[in-house]
């Protein structure tokens, strides 16, 4: 994954893994790590998020589900996804 939207904070080890991708980390009003030091910040007000969820390359989702992490490749599910949370964020791109 190359473009990468992380929606709230993944593990640390996870967010390492991202640190050299370009990243749009929407946030509440959590402090940003430092593997997230170049990635824009999007603040969506409130407390902290409740979840994780990533979306990668317009291609991937990346979400926690029973304490494993699943990853769906669906291309025109994330595209469909990607282009509500964009709108919402007043474009993620």
């Amino acid at each position: 994954m190359n473009e990468v939207v992380v929606f709230g904070l993944p593990p640390v080890r996870l967010g390492e893994a991202l640190r050299d991708k370009k990243v749009t980390l929407a946030l509440g009003n959590e402090a940003v790590p430092s593997w997230a030091q170049r990635a824009k910040v999007v603040r969506l007000g409130g407390g902290r998020m409740g979840g994780v969820l990533i979306l990668g390359d317009t291609r991937f989702l990346v979400a926690p589900k029973g304490g494993k992490w699943v990853i769906l490749d669906h291309p025109a599910t994330v595209a469909v996804l990607w282009g509500y949370l964009g709108a919402a964020l007043g474009s993620l791109r």
